[in-house]
């Protein structure tokens, strides 16, 4: 009997990473790579660390270097609506560039001290630093400066930063947990902290369409959340298998992402109390940042190899398999950033489907069925201010939820 279960369990086993698995697209030697930033144009922007900021275009089966600055720590990056590059430059603060195909050109620097370590932008384009034992810092850029806006330092050193529907900001805070933070346009109000953990280091914080946050918590692997306004509660967690969680990013499906240093890449589940491992590969054994594309394609920063990307089964079918049930349905929208139009692609799995469009109150601004036959609208949201959309896609028992960002 021990021995027939044992064949089950390597059975399932097989069968669940044979459904679901990472096939690696392209690779180019880019040492010290730390993350990177897609544009709408599909030119890749890399932070490479000690190695600069590299421009690569990316035909589906190969990068070609297209433009680089050398000289600089890039950390990480960031592309505003004008198609402005904000990197995160470490040890020398932020910096703001144009690029032209071929050439980037510096428009602006600020150095506030710390480590620049990770950015996000919020819906009206602020700026937030995951400025390293500098804390967290805010900035607005008008095209030839940077101001900053606000700031605050708690304990532990901020290494990630992400923000929610609601304009709530996710802090990874090195040594201290994760935080949450309040923004009114001149200061920040921390909200709520946890702490816990064997290795309490959170190195990165994604945040979903429901508001559950993920975090890659270094030693102790990945932890979800919810958040109430006041406070955190734990929701689940899940080792890592080894190595040194550092980067997490979200799919357009609710895939969780990991890169573990050590480790290389993870993806996972999560169901509202149960985080699930769905595949692995350690190709990029060094993986340290992760990207996930609109198309669903994923950008791996590998710290001593090299920049990757990867397929994920989930996203594109499985050869000689069946997509499982609750993994039918896709929804993105691009551009993403938009403006003022976007268009929304989908596959429903039903005859019986609708789209909806909502604002951050609950209100629909959009509604149609889909036919089987449509795979995507045009959504021109000229009449609307800038800010978080959501969009939702019912199809037949299932349903997948995505956010978008108007910026004016």
């Amino acid at each position: 009997m021990k021995s027939f279960l044992v064949l089950i369990l390597c059975f399932v086993s097989i069968s669940l990473f044979a459904q679901y698995s990472f096939t690696t697209l392209a690779f180019v030697e880019a040492d010290g790579a730390k993350n990177c930033a897609v544009d709408t144009d599909g030119t890749i922007f890399v932070a490479k660390g000690g190695n600069g900021l590299v421009a690569y275009d990316y035909d589906g089966a190969s990068f070609t270097e297209i433009g680089s600055v050398s000289g600089i720590n890039g950390r990480d990056v960031v592309i505003m609506q004008d198609g402005t590059i904000i990197l995160a430059n470490n040890y020398d603060g932020l910096k703001a560039y144009s690029f032209d195909g071929t050439t980037f050109t510096e428009l602006a620097s600020v150095n506030d001290g710390g480590r620049a370590l990770k950015l996000v932008l919020g819906a009206d384009e602020t700026i937030y630093v995951a400025y390293g034992d500098s804390g967290l810092w805010a900035y607005t850029f008008d095209g030839s400066s940077f101001t900053n806006t606000a700031s605050i330092l708690d304990s532990g050193s901020a290494w990630g930063i992400d923000i929610g529907l609601d304009g709530t900001i996710f802090l990874a805070n090195n040594d201290d947990g994760l935080r949450a933070y309040e923004y009114d346009g001149s200061s920040f109000t921390n909200t709520a902290h946890i702490l816990e953990g064997t290795y309490p280091q959170v190195r990165g914080v994604a945040v979903n369409t429901d508001g559950i946050i993920f975090t890659a918590a270094y030693g102790d692997g990945m932890f979800a959340y919810s958040y109430d306004g006041s406070s955190f509660t734990n929701l689940a967690q899940i080792g890592n298998g080894g190595g040194f969680a550092k980067g997490i990013d979200i799919g357009y499906d609710g895939t969780i992402f990991m890169a573990i240093d050590s480790n290389g890449l993870r993806s996972y589940e999560f169901d509202g109390s149960l985080l699930t491992n769905t595949a692995h590969t350690d190709e990029s054994q060094q993986a340290v940042g992760v990207t996930v594309a609109d198309d669903g394609t994923l950008f791996v920063s590998n710290d001593q190899d090299g920049f990757y990307a990867f397929e994920y089964s989930h996203y594109n079918g499985i050869e000689g398999g069946s997509v499982p049930a609750n993994t039918t349905l896709q929804l993105l929208n691009y551009p993403n950033p938009f403006n003022p139009s976007t268009t929304i692609r989908f596959t429903p799995s039903s005859e019986n489907s609708e789209l909806i469009i909502y604002n951050l109150k609950g209100q629909i601004l959009h509604q149609q069925e889909i036919t089987d036959a449509q795979k995507s609208i045009i959504w021109n949201a000229g009449n609307h201010a800038s800010g978080i959309y959501l969009y939702k896609l019912s199809s037949g028992s299932q349903t997948i939820a995505r956010k978008m960002l108007l910026i004016k």
